[in-house]
């Protein structure tokens, strides 16, 4: 017992005298000898008693009352948004004040080191700002991590915050949600990055808009061309595409009812780009198929036919001709989620109009543009050092090596500075011998080669770029907005809050799954200084400094 209360509530009739004998030393102590004679554990026990009360009271004011909510719809601005103490109590609740390391207080961070130039400061005490609007929440945010390097969520927490965390373990749906690492970036001269890619046939070229015409001028050739690429566009439309369906449908001549997909979520490789998939086709004007089809980019150059890929959709298309024989029109559309035609080193070769040359002219997106004009693409990109951890993990089934990780990362590096030293970086980023030379796809984060040929062929827009972090962090608006890219109503937002639900199982391993994790910080670090300089250049190519990925 602790006070005389508690002391007379757990009396017992057969040890009634012991009892009372405690109590009365008790009292004495108190109030006999004073407070000043508790031991050291004692004195603890309180002021920790008295922490856990304060701390109570503190998250309870803090909790979002409906004026906070109502206030969310009306904020514009961003740094107010991150500095909210209500935002920190929604995501972090268990957190608060706990340190990473010797860090500054793990908690919502949008520009580390902050308070010049209008950025929030992080409070060095652990203190915590009340007041301010509140962003909607729908999943984790960017911690804190000024070394670069992997802080498990374990070593995150101290006290009673590691005491949630290890029995929120026992439920996939329960504790404070994921968060994604923060990789600094590295600032680098990368003079082998400037000196190849002058050498590229379309440097300097970023600015001409050419639609579905090659990218530069014809490679010197003497062989002799069968077809020329006019020829063979022919052959890929566009059809004639009714009216009646949202959907791109056509009756082909002599063949049944047939359509093609409407939007094409081309990238980036990896498991957030399906995740994005899923969630898309959780509106009801959208047709489910999640899976990868591959042909853009492998199959066709590997036997598969233009009737094989349009059957792959053939339930989808079954589903439109069904609506529009019941309404007599069909606003449902369906998609190719094939999330590596962005950034695909392979087939261009074999494409009419690319004979003789070292890097492409014509695209697999200048094909998929010739289909439909009106065509839509998406592209997902998260941070490229992400994207790599991410996409190995899923490839190692979860059963990562961080040695095994780094020394195929070192001859990767290797490998393509190499190609660098002789080639263009585009004709190196493109070329299929050195991508199938190596053990990790390092080429699929070089993001500023493939976006300039993609944003030459597509208008702004019919061309939709998010960040994966933005996805993760405000997975409900950015819904919202690939639906009006779509040309969807939207959807209601009490569904699309259980879509977003950052406590699901799916969601919890889709953050983990892109954060650092067990990899070595040296693997870290040699990530980021390789794609430093294509994140700088591809900032410029999107016209937005938030491609460069220095938040994240």
């Amino acid at each position: 017992p602790t006070t005389p209360v508690t002391c007379l509530k757990r009396m017992r009739l057969p040890l009634l005298a012991a009892t009372i004998s405690m109590c009365f030393l008790l009292v004495l102590d108190m109030f006999v000898l004073g407070p000043g004679n508790l031991s050291v554990e004692d004195k603890a026990e309180q002021q920790q008693n008295v922490e856990d009360s304060q701390d109570k009271d503190d998250r309870k004011a803090l909790r979002f009352s409906q004026e906070d909510w109502d206030n969310v719809q009306e904020s514009d601005d961003w740094d107010q948004i991150f500095d909210s103490a209500a935002w920190s109590s929604l995501l972090f609740e268990g957190y608060v004040g706990a340190n990473v390391k010797d860090e500054p207080p793990l908690r919502r961070v949008r520009n580390p080191g902050g308070g010049a130039g209008g950025k929030p400061a992080i409070p060095k005490d652990g203190s915590l700002k009340q007041g301010g609007a509140a962003k909607t929440a729908t999943a984790a945010v960017i911690s804190l991590n000024l070394d670069g390097g992997a802080v498990p969520p374990s070593e995150a927490l101290s006290g009673k915050a590691a005491k949630k965390k290890k029995k929120a373990k026992k439920s996939e749906t329960s504790g404070p949600p994921e968060v994604l690492d923060k990789f600094e970036p590295v600032p680098t001269k990368a003079d082998w990055f400037h000196t190849s890619w002058k050498r590229s046939a379309t440097y300097g070229m970023s600015k001409v808009f050419v639609e579905d015409e090659p990218l530069y001028k014809a490679c010197a050739s003497d062989v002799v061309v069968q077809r020329s690429w006019r020829e063979t566009f022919l052959t890929l439309g566009p059809f004639g595409y009714m009216g009646r369906s949202k959907n791109p449908c056509w009756y082909p001549k002599d063949a049944k009812f047939t359509c093609i997909p409407h939007f094409f979520l081309a990238g980036a490789a990896g498991p957030g780009t399906a995740d994005v998939m899923r969630k898309i086709m959780i509106h009801p004007y959208v047709l489910g198929h999640a899976e990868q089809i591959y042909w853009w980019d492998l199959g066709r150059h590997e036997g598969k036919t233009w009737d094989w890929y349009r059957e792959n959709f053939q339930k989808e298309i079954d589903q439109i001709l069904l609506d529009i024989n019941d309404h007599k029109s069909s606003s449902k559309v369906f998609g190719d989620g094939t999330n590596t035609y962005f950034a695909a080193p392979t087939g261009w070769e074999r494409l009419s109009g690319n004979e003789n040359c070292q890097e492409p002219r014509i695209t697999l997106a200048s094909h998929i543009r010739r289909l439909r004009v009106k065509g839509l693409v998406i592209v997902v990109l998260p941070h490229p050092t992400r994207r790599m951890l991410a996409e190995f993990r899923m490839l190692s089934k979860g059963k990562v090596n961080p040695s095994q990780f780094h020394q195929y990362l070192v001859q990767a590096v290797k490998t393509y500075k190499d190609c660098f030293a002789k080639y263009s970086l585009r004709q190196c980023a493109y070329n299929k011998t050195v991508a199938d030379s190596v053990k990790i796809s390092l080429h699929e984060g070089m993001y500023s080669i493939y976006m300039e040929d993609w944003k030459r062929i597509f208008p702004p827009e019919q061309f939709k770029v998010i960040r994966f972090e933005d996805y993760v962090m405000n997975m409900v608006p950015t819904l919202e907005s690939l639906y009006t890219f779509v040309g969807l109503p939207q959807v209601d937002p009490s569904q699309l809050a259980i879509a977003a639900n950052p406590n699901t199982k799916e969601f919890r391993e889709l953050v983990r799954n892109h954060n650092a994790g067990s990899f070595l910080p040296e693997s870290i670090k040699m990530l980021n200084e390789f794609y430093e300089p294509f994140l700088k250049v591809l900032g410029e190519v999107m016209e937005d400094p938030k491609f460069t990925f220095k938040d994240t």
